[in-house]
């Protein structure tokens, strides 16, 4: 447990909690637009370049629009993704639905252009219209308004099936300490081969792996044993959980950027400070007892209604 981290990791900001109540640890509801700018004011001060959006977050796009007003000097990577709606959308309108999406989006962030688009969804791209989506989206990017076009994901086989298809240039997919998943398919071997930029969510699992012991009930309850893991190994180490489930994300070289909601100013603040910690953090092996996860438990979308 000598070796350390040499370089700080990078941030993200998902703001879909500025759009819509949204999460099944949050207690603060929706973000009022006042502190969504405060919020973004702050990540923006302390290196955080990426705000990840999408047309389905409710008003996210207005409101990142309003608070990013005329900072257009500033470093700033925009992502958004396609309505999640395009399975309704006709072959021969696909082309026109989405290049008027995207105009829409810049029109509400206050953009020119932006640095990412994604498909909302994988399996759009897998469906008899995704060679359509795709040519659309590839042409966006030619003409500028978008730098970069990829997808998002929620499992391997998602993934390696639209890779067999086409070269993103950027996929956003599920990724924290206790999920080996990809790792164990290669799919996330094979997107760092072919030079994908890979952007992680789910790094606390909808802040999940957050919370206290006595959360773990129902459903939830076989994480309780992982996650005190996570408590014994942080203690010894002396750094918070968060800081722990950043750092071991981070050990695993696998992404570009760590994209993490928050809910107001002080868990913002929190995730700097375990940002901190983690630059420093040992490199650490956790038991095999820590993975031993039914994958219902990683996939919110596996998760009870």
């Amino acid at each position: 447990m000598q070796e350390l981290i040499h370089r700080i990791p990078k941030l993200g900001l998902g703001t879909v909690q500025m759009g819509m109540d949204y999460g099944i640890t949050n207690t603060d509801g929706k973000i009022p637009p006042e502190r969504a700018c405060e919020i973004i004011n702050i990540a923006m001060q302390n290196d955080i370049e990426i705000l990840d959006t999408a047309h389905a977050y409710g008003n996210s796009e207005d409101v990142l629009g309003e608070c990013l007003g005329k900072k257009k000097d500033k470093i700033v990577k925009i992502i958004t993704k396609t309505p999640i709606s395009l399975k309704r959308i006709s072959e021969e309108d696909m082309s026109a639905y989405i290049k008027n999406a995207l105009n829409k989006s810049l029109k509400r962030i206050g953009r020119e252009s932006i640095y990412g688009y994604l498909v909302h969804h994988a399996k759009d791209l897998l469906s008899d219209r995704g060679e359509s989506i795709w040519q659309e989206m590839l042409r966006l990017r030619d003409a500028g308004l978008v730098r970069k076009i990829g997808f998002s994901a929620y499992t391997a086989e998602e993934i390696d099936a639209v890779l067999d298809k086409l070269q993103p240039d950027l996929v956003q997919l599920p990724m924290n300490a206790l999920d080996r998943r990809l790792m164990q398919t290669g799919t996330i071997f094979r997107l760092r081969d072919a030079g994908v930029e890979v952007h992680a969510r789910s790094l606390f699992l909808q802040g999940i792996l957050l919370q206290p012991p006595q959360w773990f009930r129902g459903f939830f309850a076989p994480l309780a044993r992982p996650v005190s893991i996570l408590d014994e190994t942080s203690r010894a180490l002396g750094i918070t959980r968060m800081a722990l489930l950043l750092g071991l994300v981070w050990q695993m070289g696998m992404a570009d950027y760590l994209i993490v909601g928050v809910t107001n100013k002080h868990q913002l603040m929190e995730l700097l400070q375990a940002r901190e910690q983690a630059i420093s953090m040992p490199a650490v092996n956790l038991p095999d007892e820590a993975y031993k996860i039914n994958e219902q438990l990683l996939n919110p979308t596996q998760w009870p209604k």
